[in-house]
């Protein structure tokens, strides 16, 4: 097969590679090892401190118990894992299908606060094609969710793009968009290297509640009033646009194949992430499952029906 024809088939990692971190809301220090897996299984989260009868939770919308400052997970036997949509959004965005998650503690190590580490050893070990046609979802028709003056909604597109801004209070900062193909190389180029960031005081006020217990200049940009805390400054000036991609990218995994459609936003978070995957999943009329392999045609037999009838009256 050529490698033009590779992008039809499924991938998984061609040998396991692992990391040791603190997870940012929980402040344990985990061991996780990402390991290669059978086709169509996906992402698939396993415990190893809990009982081995019912460790394993699938990376999937119906398991969000929790969006409110990062994407967590619940099985049916209340075992959780915390804070996983920056692996998430590494694996998909370099094409990984299917991987199994170990880890040894109830979160993902936050590493420096972006995909970049992630990204890294996915490309250190590389993938391996396997004996499956890849599946995406392509959006028939436009999703819409909001919160106030907060959207996040999705239209038909032929590829997965990106319109999203977002505002932070902070003169450097500020309000910030981007708009973007996300590609593997537009992820390993623009996207990965951007950090999650929090003000000080909001993460004061949040630790009283039990999150950011592992929160510290190393996995996270901070800022208070008109100073940016971190000794590096930001990455990019629009590092927090770019982190939201990260976010997303990484939330649309658990629709359990990628989705391809043009996302468009304004404040959308993690919360409001979920609340549109509930949307477009709430109606199979919204998507339609497709291979990679036959993506072309189904989407300009879906922009036919969706052009406008031309009958001219004589």
């Amino acid at each position: 097969m050529s490698a033009n024809q590779s992008c039809y088939m499924q991938h998984t990692l061609a040998r396991p590679f692992s990391c040791l971190g603190m997870g940012l809301h929980s402040g344990y220090v985990t061991t996780m090892i990402v390991t290669p897996a059978a086709p169509d299984t996906g992402y698939t989260f396993i415990r190893r401190d809990a009982d081995a009868r019912h460790n394993m939770i699938k990376a999937h919308w119906h398991n969000v118990y929790d969006a409110k400052l990062g994407t967590n997970l619940r099985n049916g036997k209340g075992i959780k894992v915390l804070s996983v949509e920056h692996l998430l959004a590494a694996l998909s965005a370099h094409g990984i299908d299917n991987a199994r998650i170990l880890i040894d503690g109830p979160e993902v190590p936050a590493m420096d606060g972006s995909a970049r580490p992630f990204s890294d050893l996915i490309l250190s070990v590389g993938k391996e094609q396997q004996n499956a046609l890849r599946k995406v979802m392509l959006v028939k028709r436009t999703v819409q969710s909001c919160e106030g003056d907060r959207f996040l909604d999705v239209q038909p597109s032929p590829l997965l793009w990106m319109d999203l801004e977002t505002t932070v209070p902070h003169p450097a900062l500020g309000s910030k968009r981007i708009s973007t193909a996300v590609t593997e190389f537009s992820f390993m180029q623009q996207l990965s290297g951007a950090r999650n960031m929090v003000s000080q005081e909001h993460m004061e006020a949040y630790r009283e509640l039990g999150y950011f217990q592992g929160a510290n200049h190393n996995n996270l940009l901070v800022y208070q009033r008109d100073e940016i805390l971190n000794r590096g400054k930001q990455r990019y000036i629009d590092e927090s646009a770019r982190h939201r991609v990260i976010d997303l990218l990484g939330d649309l995994t658990l629709a359990d194949v990628p989705i391809v459609g043009h996302f468009i936003g304004r404040g959308a978070d993690h919360s409001l992430h979920h609340l549109l995957m509930l949307e477009l999943m709430c109606d199979p009329d919204n998507y339609l499952i497709t291979t990679v392999k036959d993506l072309d045609e189904n989407w300009l037999n879906l922009a036919a029906d969706r052009a406008p009838s031309r009958n001219t009256t004589y």
